[in-house]
């Protein structure tokens, strides 16, 4: 019979906490990743590119 593992606790302390993370956000930096646009790699137009060179 296979007995079942021991459960270990997952919570691990880290160097910081999560009121030193939001520190200084404001509206405008918190959505800042909604922001960035895609690179051509990552639409697939450097393969459409080397297509038409090939």
């Amino acid at each position: 019979m296979i007995d079942a593992a021991e459960k270990v606790p997952r919570r691990v302390k880290l160097p910081f906490s999560e009121a030193e993370l939001l520190n200084g956000l404001d509206a405008y930096g918190v959505h800042a990743d909604e922001l960035a646009l895609p690179s051509p790699g990552e639409i697939g137009a450097d393969i459409v590119i080397k297509k038409f060179i090939d």
